[in-house]
């Protein structure tokens, strides 16, 4: 099949003609919202970016499987829920029903599946014991870090090197060994069904959540992961670093394709 797309790969920094992992086949996912409020103009423009994509793959004669998450799990979710009186899993049922229900609207019907994480939780949990075993990853009282320093090739998707990545410290706390060493899992419950884990109770962190859906619909290895441009660090990056830790496999995603924000008077859309 001859291809007559062109896409911007965030990870090469160079504009690529597409040409799928399979012939004849193409497999994507977008980083869906987290739901703990309606989407506004800035979410939808994103994700009817990655729709007119689909759509053009469709139109040149591939087979797309596009996968969008819903991050139901969260702790803004809890703090809105606490907010308003609902239980965690009340408040995302109804934004994610309302967000599915936007996308119709908007008529994104090349969106396959929309996938709440909350589902793949045991999945997370088999993930991050893998990385565990292969030294991936380390417990400290109930926390599970993913330890950095066994994957050098951290950085190459935002293309910071070493001395720019020690400027930006991922989440402090005195039970890192590396300041870029980054959650898998935490020992607070962030949502009332509790979940049990061989380090005790707790919530799956929210990089390995995107990481257990694609595995589970998608592969090891896929064709395209698009999303906003500001999760390409930390989200993106330490994707990379757990998928490819877990298999092994490179690249985990062929192409990386962004969308740039929605402003307003030079600010970002926003409810965050």
């Amino acid at each position: 099949m001859r291809s007559r797309l062109v896409v911007f790969n965030t990870l090469s920094r160079e504009k690529e003609p597409f040409v799928s992992l399979r012939r004849g086949k193409v497999q994507m996912f977008v980083c869906g919202p987290t739901v703990q409020d309606y989407i506004h103009l800035g979410h939808a423009r994103t994700y009817i970016f990655y729709d007119v994509v689909a759509r053009y793959l469709t139109h040149l004669g591939y087979k797309v499987r596009f996968v969008l998450n819903i991050t139901d799990v969260d702790e803004r979710i809890t703090d809105e829920a606490k907010r308003t009186g609902m239980t965690p899993f009340a408040l995302a049922r109804k934004y994610s029903k309302a967000f599915v229900e936007d996308m119709a609207r908007l008529k994104a019907d090349t969106i396959c599946r929309f996938e709440p994480v909350s589902k793949y939780v045991d999945k997370m949990i088999e993930q991050v014991s893998l990385l565990i075993r292969k030294g991936h990853a380390y417990v400290v009282d109930g926390w599970v870090y993913f330890d950095i320093s066994t994957f050098p090739n951290f950085g190459k998707l935002s293309h910071q090197s070493s001395r720019d990545l020690s400027l930006r410290p991922l989440e402090l706390s005195i039970w890192k060994r590396n300041l870029l060493d980054f959650s898998l899992w935490h020992p607070r419950t962030l949502v009332e069904g509790k979940w049990d884990s061989p380090w005790g109770m707790g919530s799956p962190s929210w990089h390995i959540q995107d990481i257990a859906v694609t595995a589970s619909l998608l592969g090891p290895q896929y064709d395209l992961h698009g999303g906003a441009y500001e999760l390409i660090y930390p989200h993106h990056e330490a994707e990379i670093a757990e998928a490819e830790s877990l298999t092994s496999l490179r690249p985990f995603v062929k192409y990386w394709v962004h969308t740039r924000l929605v402003n307003i008077k030079g600010e970002k859309m926003s409810k965050s």
